[in-house]
């Protein structure tokens, strides 16, 4: 069980440093044009995704400290029943709901969401290298069955935001803005 913890915290780790690369390629060679841009992706733009992936990380940290009561929790749940989640193929220059403003969350730039965002990754990295990797978190609210087991939703995290990013880093190349290269977790500098 220990290697398994060993594993997953390593793989919490690797999110992290994987994004900060990405946040860095994102301020030093993606202009803020192209960072709203419609991409073509299911969130529409760059910003779109790495929102969606923000405030992913918010919710599995409100689902983690068992807070589903807070108004934050609340924001959220509503934001995932959204009719239009998804970019409208059919209308791209409209915005999706992630690229719009969330008074319950707000951040000045995308420097300062990007420090935000990576506030959360060292969360969950601090709290379950201190804490067991075990037991079961609870679903995410009323009508929700989904409670997982705390390490199936660890994984659950890290494969969503490899998703993502890969997703992020195909887009800023077809943008024109180059190639984040070197996001594998071999080339992880411990």
């Amino acid at each position: 069980i220990k290697m398994a913890e060993d594993m997953i915290i390593t793989q919490l780790k690797f999110t992290r440093w994987a994004y900060q690369k990405v946040f860095r390629y994102v301020l030093d060679n993606v202009p803020e044009e192209k960072y709203c841009a419609n991409a073509n992706l299911c969130f529409r733009s760059i910003k779109g995704m790495l929102v969606h992936e923000y405030l992913t990380k918010i919710y599995w940290r409100l689902r983690y400290q068992n807070r589903r009561n807070t108004p934050e929790y609340q924001e959220l749940r509503r934001i995932w029943t959204e009719e239009k989640m998804y970019a409208d193929r059919e209308h791209p220059e409209e915005l999706c709901i992630w690229e719009k403003e969330f008074p319950l969350f707000s951040w000045k730039d995308r420097e300062d969401m990007f420090k935000l965002f990576d506030e959360e990754n060292a969360w969950i990295i601090e709290h379950f290298s201190a804490n067991p990797i075990s037991g079961v978190v609870i679903g995410g609210g009323e009508g929700d069955s989904s409670s997982k087991q705390i390490h199936t939703a660890l994984m659950h995290n890290v494969l969503h935001s490899t998703h993502h990013r890969g997703q992020i880093t195909v887009a800023m190349y077809a943008l024109g803005c180059g190639v984040c290269d070197g996001l594998d977790l071999t080339r992880m500098e411990v």
